[in-house]
């Protein structure tokens, strides 16, 4: 059994699964949309929450979009803080790039999707999804996450408060 869990977050997104040798957990390293932080107890990826669509309406997600500063020339095709606004009760008007229109929910849509191809090619076939979710907005999510979930053809998920997902990661820690 194979699980993955993807903390999704609003500046930075982590997907971590647990070693199946040592059976610790370890953040998973995707070439090109992955930024390096080193910590006290080493190296942890994490994936900017970044997504720029291009001129021909390609989306670049993650650490491209940072290191490239792909945003500066062309700020009204850069998306961030998106996931903030999945639960906002006010929302700012959909945007409109090359005749098309972006809500959140389509950016989130594009940013995690890439995620979960990007998992597939490493050859992670999760048995179980775990999304940790925001306390305040938890039944705004849940609605979205499982849309999503049937939109990806995810296995099953799991919806987890932020709150009991920390505890549990300083449980680990510990």
């Amino acid at each position: 059994m194979t699980i993955v869990a993807i903390d999704f977050g609003t500046s930075n997104t982590i997907v971590c699964t647990l070693d199946p040798v040592t059976q610790t957990p370890r953040t998973l390293k995707f070439d090109h949309i992955c930024r390096t932080f080193i910590t006290p107890d080493g190296e942890t990826q994490v994936v900017p929450s970044l997504v720029y669509v291009g001129d021909q309406g390609q989306p670049v997600i993650g650490e491209q979009v940072r290191s490239q500063r792909l945003g500066y020339a062309k700020p009204d095709r850069l998306f961030k803080a998106f996931k903030r606004e999945l639960a906002a009760n006010f929302r700012p008007p959909p945007r409109t790039i090359d005749t098309y229109v972006y809500t959140c929910e389509d950016i989130a849509e594009i940013f995690l999707g890439q995620i979960w191809e990007l998992l597939k090619a490493k050859g992670i076939e999760p048995s179980k999804v775990i999304f940790p979710m925001p306390v305040g907005a938890f039944d705004t999510y849940m609605e979205w996450f499982r849309s999503f979930a049937a939109i990806a053809d995810l296995p099953p998920i799991q919806l987890l408060d932020e709150s009991t997902a920390a505890a549990l990661g300083y449980a680990v820690q510990a």
